[in-house]
């Protein structure tokens, strides 16, 4: 009458831990990985667009934008910002001198020229691989078009 329970080869609690901390691990270290051989979010192991697409937001906000010794500076209300190319082939931004952000690495070539009413600026990467774009405030781009 009384039928005993069959194992029926489940895992128990324990295994699934440490499967869980297993994979875990694993889901952990991956983009580290990824990062020490030389990948990125787009494949590239150099990408320009990210850093571009941020001095181009910045830019445009400002009152003024030039270029000095080897530093592009954005001023707007009543600040500095600069974007600094480094002899460690880097680009980093600072705040009114403050505030050190790594922008870019891997540079092997940063500067700009005026260009029209605004700067062209290139990078120019490691592997070879060369960016530009010009940058204008929009308080430049109305005055122009309205001078014409």
């Amino acid at each position: 009458m009384y039928t005993r329970l069959k194992n029926e080869g489940g895992f128990t609690l324990i295994e699934h831990i440490i499967g869980l901390l297993v994979l875990s691990v694993v889901v952990f270290c991956l983009p580290s990985l990824l990062q020490l051989a030389g990948y990125s979010d787009t494949g590239e192991p150099f990408d320009a667009q990210p850093f571009l697409n941020h001095v181009t937001k910045e830019a445009k906000e400002a009152e003024l934008i030039t270029w000095k010794d080897d530093a592009l500076l954005i001023y707007k209300d009543g600040s500095a910002v600069s974007y600094e190319w480094r002899p460690q082939k880097r680009i980093q931004r600072f705040r009114d001198g403050k505030g050190v952000v790594i922008m870019a690495e891997a540079v092997e070539r940063f500067g700009c020229e005026k260009a029209g009413y605004g700067l062209s600026c290139s990078i120019t990467f490691e592997n070879g691989k060369t960016t530009t774009r010009s940058f204008w405030t929009a308080k430049d781009v109305a005055f122009n078009f309205h001078k014409k």
